[in-house]
């Protein structure tokens, strides 16, 4: 089944849109999208394996839905004998940074924000790389 065109042009999206942010200077705001698009890819994976609009949703909307997610995923991928945990803690490290960045009084800087535009870059071209291999 191919996957769903529409998360993954939104994670696409929201990832340029991180980077017309960070471009100018608002890291804060880019951080925020880094991550979103790492996480609205995760959805699209989900589309790729087989899983219809509705179990997806069902999943992102039964609360805590970052981490019920990240759980799905996390299952899919062991089912496969995918070691995850190092492209995992690579979003653990976005979230952390994106919620400082939402949260905090401090701006994050310049070399955060970098670190962290490279982080989600890895992180998406892993997870875009396993979708291809579907």
């Amino acid at each position: 089944m191919a996957a769903d065109p529409t998360l993954g042009d939104k994670s696409e999206n929201t990832f340029k849109s991180g980077c017309c942010l960070f471009d100018n200077n608002y890291h804060n705001s880019s951080i925020h999208c880094f991550y979103y698009s790492c996480y609205q890819l995760l959805g699209h994976y989900l589309h790729a394996l087989g899983y219809n609009k509705d179990q997806i949703e069902g999943i992102i909307n039964n609360g805590n839905s970052h981490n019920n997610i990240l759980t799905e995923v996390k299952k899919c991928l062991a089912k496969n004998k995918y070691n995850y945990i190092e492209i995992f803690e690579i979003l653990g490290k976005i979230k952390k940074v994106r919620i400082s960045a939402d949260y905090n009084i401090p701006k994050v800087g310049v070399k955060e924000a970098t670190k962290t535009k490279d982080r989600t870059i890895l992180f998406l071209n892993e997870f875009n790389a396993l979708i291809n291999a579907i």
